[in-house]
């Protein structure tokens, strides 16, 4: 499994492949954490939705530290 460090060089590289797995790794966790706070799960993927559209329109401005 490639680390985080890993998979945000090859989002910054270009990866489009990268933003696919980035997804992948933290949308079931997102959720579960959305439930706790917002009850109808139609609800958590809209709000799932519009955070991943953010964070992956602007992680090229992110910077590992």
């Amino acid at each position: 499994m490639e680390t985080e460090r890993e998979l945000l060089h090859a989002i910054h590289s270009g990866e489009r492949a990268a933003l696919r797995r980035l997804y992948d790794r933290y949308s079931g966790y997102a959720m579960a954490i959305g439930l706790r706070y917002i009850p109808e799960r139609d609800e958590v993927r809209d709000v799932l939705q519009d955070s991943f559209v953010k964070i992956l329109t602007t992680i090229g401005q992110f910077e590992y530290r």
